[in-house]
């Protein structure tokens, strides 16, 4: 991230990144974090006269964005891989929607696995709506195979 030291009149500064680490008399610093969380940064400068001034700004860093959709699920009740849904990293919400081979949804659902009861094996497909940490929405088509 970068961040700019748009102060007037002054003689020295720091920079407080909230994660520990700091600099000192930079007009723009940039620094990396290393992990995900909120951060309070602040910027002290102080002018000719020894008088302070301090601006903070909340900075929230997010986890990357990642998703992934299996191709194949078994509901054979044997305690492995019996439901259908997608696994990701910052994910705050899905939906989603299976349809049959003639195109009928079957299914239809906010944050919760399909199961496949009283469906054959066979070949469904879906559209599953992503919203991520930052409410943007993401949008993806894919076929299933169901086999017991």
């Amino acid at each position: 991230i970068t961040f700019f030291n748009t102060s007037t009149s002054f003689v020295s500064s720091v920079w407080d990144f909230g994660d520990n680490s700091t600099l000192e008399d930079s007009l723009i610093a940039q620094h990396m974090y290393q992990d995900t969380g909120v951060y309070v940064v602040e910027l002290i400068v102080v002018n000719e006269y020894s008088c302070l001034d301090t601006s903070t700004l909340n900075i929230e860093v997010l986890p990357s964005y990642t998703f992934f959709v299996p191709t194949v699920f078994t509901p054979n009740e044997d305690s492995f891989n019996n439901k259908f849904f997608p696994i990701g990293v910052g994910i705050k919400s899905y939906e989603m929607s299976i349809y049959n081979r003639w195109g009928s949804e079957i299914f239809n659902n906010i944050d919760t696995p399909w199961d496949a009861k009283d469906c054959h094996d066979g070949t469904y497909s879906y559209v599953i709506k992503i919203l991520n940490l930052k409410n943007r929405e993401f949008y993806y088509r894919g076929f299933i195979q169901v086999s017991r």
